[in-house]
């Protein structure tokens, strides 16, 4: 009796197992719902379309930068909102600050703060809406280059015949503060800061309180009791000229001065002064004073000093008292560390690991160390170019000494690149580089003028130079 019982349950037992598993290949062989919801969460492409929206003469194309997205609406439909046509990933919805976008709905695009794409599976991804007004096609220029080159924030202003007619910023000044950045935001300038160093220094010659060929060091000269008259030899030959034309004698090699790269530098933590006094007891010319052209930074420390010496004022207070305020700029000033940063002024991004706040703006002052506006330096620009409707900061032929080429280089003047192989319609020109900054303008002869400044910059992509001539001068011929 046992074992039949026993025998029965082990017969039912498999025939249980055998209909559960029929039932389970069943139930697999049979196509299901997938459960698993799409993650796709990325705005594809942005723009305003003339098909979608009245009034508008042209497509404007936005750019999508990492988590940034430039667009430049035309000043002639600032007003109204407007219907923008997005790509995103499959299955996704996109909402600008919280209203979900549906197609053909209009929006004010100048406001928005923020684009949000979410996936089907309610993951998130959030795009900065940086909209503008102003010309597509240029900005279209700059917003390539800022995302070619990772630049969080421009400044450009152009002027024509001495009158303001482009001038805007781009991007964010201080990400973090999401603070946008404009024309009035203050940029370091780098070696931009020499041209102002060359207009004082043109200045005091104009007063007939220094001479281009004055000396600067050793017995009679301008720093003689600053630096001894002990001086003798190539240095006691420098003069105020040649310290502008970059053709000092000095070269920046093995290393520049006022730029220490080495480990066991000698200039660490020294002052402009300290700095100065070593390169005249220590470093030797390579080549007689005025013949021959080498950019050498410490060159315009030491013309800072010729100025202090001479006007009895410090470098910064000159300035302001005779090329600032005569050129109608307010807000221009040595520039200082991210603790002493100015409540207008940008955030400097630097790249390829530099320091983009390792550089000391006191004692670059004179070389590369102011910090002003775009919409203020084309102020200077046409306070510098001959024109008749801003007056001109110095007399014409003050000018024409500046931009005159020197004998040592046919393409710099007083503190000024000139005969620019292909940009020929730039009268004077000149660039910047700091870790953290680029800059870059140009006087034409065509009338022309323009600024471009930058917070951040690249010192590894080999075009970033280039590229940045370029920019600006494309952007001129929009009004050439």
């Amino acid at each position: 009796m046992d074992k039949f019982f026993l025998r029965a349950c082990a017969v039912a037992c498999l025939m249980m197992f055998s209909a559960f598993s029929l039932y389970s290949c069943g139930e697999e062989d049979e196509p299901g719902p997938d459960p698993t919801k799409k993650t796709g969460k990325d705005l594809q492409a942005i723009s305003i379309t003339s098909s979608e929206n009245e009034g508008l003469a042209e497509n404007s194309i936005g750019v999508i930068s990492g988590n940034l997205v430039y667009l430049t609406v035309p000043d002639n439909v600032a007003g109204q909102k407007l219907v923008p046509t997005i790509s995103i990933s499959e299955g996704a919805v996109a909402a600008i600050d919280g209203v979900t976008l549906e197609k053909g709905m209009a929006v004010d695009l100048l406001d928005a703060q923020n684009l949000v794409v979410t996936a089907e599976d309610g993951s998130t991804k959030t795009y900065a809406m940086l909209v503008k007004t102003g010309n597509p096609k240029m900005d279209a220029l700059v917003y390539k280059f800022m995302n070619d080159y990772s630049i969080p924030a421009i400044a450009l202003t152009i002027c024509k015949d001495e009158e303001v007619v482009y001038s805007c910023g781009y991007g964010f000044g201080d990400g973090t503060a999401r603070d946008r950045a404009t024309d009035k935001h203050l940029f370091r300038l780098a070696s931009l800061s020499k041209q102002f160093t060359s207009a004082a220094i043109m200045k005091l010659v104009e007063e007939g309180r220094l001479s281009l060929s004055s000396r600067v060091f050793g017995k009679g000269g301008v720093l003689e009791e600053e630096f001894g008259a002990d001086i003798t030899g190539l240095p006691a030959a420098v003069t105020v000229q040649d310290l502008l034309q970059h053709a000092s004698g000095w070269i920046s090699d093995p290393e520049d001065p006022m730029f220490p790269g080495l480990s066991n530098s000698p200039y660490w933590g020294m002052t402009t002064k300290e700095r100065i006094d070593y390169v005249l007891h220590n470093v030797a010319q390579t080549s007689t004073p005025g013949q021959s052209y080498s950019y050498y930074n410490l060159g315009y420390g030491m013309l800072g000093m010729v100025i202090e010496k001479v006007s009895g004022m410090d470098y910064e207070s000159y300035l302001k008292e005779n090329i600032w305020g005569p050129a109608g700029i307010t807000d221009m000033h040595v520039g200082g560390d991210l603790a002493h940063r100015r409540e207008n002024e940008v955030i400097y991004t630097s790249q390829d690991g530099g320091d983009g706040y390792g550089n000391d703006m006191e004692m670059l002052k004179a070389a590369g160390g102011l910090i002003g506006s775009s919409s203020e330096l084309a102020r200077f620009l046409c306070s510098m170019d001959y024109g008749t409707k801003v007056p001109d900061i110095l007399k014409p032929e003050t000018l024409d000494l500046i931009y005159t080429p020197s004998r040592a280089n046919n393409q710099y003047g007083l503190g000024w690149n000139l005969n620019h192989t292909i940009f020929t319609d730039w009268r004077g020109y000149h660039s910047g580089a700091l870790a953290g900054t680029a800059t870059m303008w140009s006087v034409g002869n065509n009338g022309v003028n323009g600024v471009l400044l930058c917070n951040s910059r690249s010192f590894t992509k080999p075009n970033f130079d280039t590229d940045m001539y370029v920019l600006l001068h494309d952007l001129e011929q929009f009004y050439k």
